[in-house]
């Protein structure tokens, strides 16, 4: 089976454009052997599913877990392997915002860790790639305190492993800022950056962790601009903003560049640029910079339209009435919105997480 270059671990325009090119490769492989009948070609299979994940065709991988289903049951095989199974069909359903499924297999795929060995390296390395996936799960369904209880598991098992634990510290910071902690938040994330400035410059301008740990530090601190702009401090919320704001520049400059380079599904592409870019605009219109930021929600609203998920389509249609349309409902993230229906969950705290949080 070929190592295992994680889609949740440290990701660079070269690992993803040789993944693309494997797909042709394993491809041609499994042509000359039949896989409904003969489990001994199942590594090759998964490793297939896998790179279709890494490289963002979900369809394709969970077109192909389910002839991995064909050829061996997940129960009567490996249970690492079956682990592994369930995370890439719910990393899949996460990706396409199929979010009850995507819950479905993560569950599935957590309740056979108990066949798993914490000293075998392989096994701990689908372990942390899961809890940091389960993790980025629980973001998307804005639960942000068990969001930070996945990414701390993976941080305990991650020493010893410098990018995984360098991502897994980003993401948790990032977690307990919007869960409310933002000083805390901001503190790890300051922590985090002193460690990617001691990384090469040309890894960081390769490296899709990096562009990531800047728009995660922007969402922290649109968060706590606001709060502060709640609290009176009007003058300490305009520069909140302009920092995330600048860190939110070199965030859509960094994809940008990558994905030019990179052979990678559409969707991931438009989508990994488009979120940057709405809050960009929507922070430069709240500080006054209104063409500017029209010019970045424009281009979001684009890479949205370019992207199947029917969550996109509806995405891009709220950025022109929001912020866009002639009479836009927001002109400020500072401003009151008018309330809407939503599902989202309450908001919750994460101290003691944080304090438990892996140096």
């Amino acid at each position: 089976m070929l190592p295992r270059p994680s889609f949740d671990s440290h990701r660079d325009t070269n690992v993803i454009e040789k993944l693309t090119r494997k797909i042709a490769e394993l491809e041609q492989k499994l042509q000359y052997h039949p896989l409904s009948s003969d489990p001994e070609h199942l590594p090759t299979l998964i490793d297939l599913t896998r790179i279709h994940l890494e490289a963002g065709h979900y369809e394709q991988a969970i077109e192909l877990s389910k002839k991995i289903k064909e050829v061996m049951p997940v129960t009567q095989t490996d249970p690492a392997v079956a682990v592994e199974y369930y995370y890439i069909l719910a990393t899949a359903f996460r990706e396409k915002q199929q979010y009850r499924q995507a819950a479905d297999f993560y569950s599935k795929g957590q309740r056979l860790f108990l066949g798993l060995k914490v000293n075998d390296e392989a096994h701990k390395k689908i372990m942390i790639d899961f809890f940091r996936g389960y993790g980025i799960y629980h973001l998307c369904t804005k639960d942000y305190r068990l969001a930070a209880v996945m990414f701390n598991q993976g941080l305990r098992l991650s020493p010893g492993n410098d990018k995984a634990q360098l991502a897994l510290e980003n993401y948790f910071a990032m977690a307990t800022g919007l869960a409310g902690n933002h000083n805390v938040s901001l503190r790890k994330l300051d922590e985090v950056r002193q460690k990617w400035m001691r990384v090469d410059p040309q890894v960081r301008e390769t490296s899709m962790d990096w562009a990531s740990h800047l728009y995660h530090t922007a969402r922290v601190r649109e968060k706590l601009a606001k709060k502060l702009h709640d609290a009176g401090g009007t003058q300490e919320a305009r520069e909140e903003a302009e920092k995330a704001i600048l860190d939110l520049k070199e965030s859509v400059r960094l994809r940008e560049k990558l994905f030019e380079i990179a052979s990678i599904a559409s969707n991931y592409t438009n989508s990994r640029v488009a979120d940057p870019l709405w809050l960009l605009g929507k922070l430069s219109i709240s500080i006054g910079q209104k063409e500017e930021g029209e010019a970045y929600l424009s281009r979001a609203k684009a890479c949205y339209l370019a992207m199947d998920p029917d969550s996109a389509q509806k995405k891009a249609g709220r950025i022109e009435e929001k912020w866009l349309s002639s009479s836009p409902k927001r002109h400020s993230i500072f401003a009151a919105a008018a309330p809407v229906e939503c599902d989202l969950l309450p908001p919750v705290e994460v101290e003691a997480a944080a304090s438990s949080c892996a140096p």
